[in-house]
């Protein structure tokens, strides 16, 4: 486990959960959890005029 502070002004992550609750919480791109790598997927906004508002 690469063990650092990767949260500004708060404690070093000690497990997967505070990992994953500071990828949630922030604009961070990516995590690597384990053996698993989790990011953020583009959202794409709806086109100007979309029938579906």
């Amino acid at each position: 486990m690469l063990n650092t502070s990767f949260n500004e002004n708060e404690p070093i992550v000690e497990s997967p959960e505070q990992a994953l609750d500071c990828f949630f919480r922030t604009a961070m791109d990516a995590v690597v959890v384990e053996n698993t790598l989790v990011q953020r997927q583009p959202v794409e906004a709806p086109a100007a005029g979309d029938a579906s508002e």
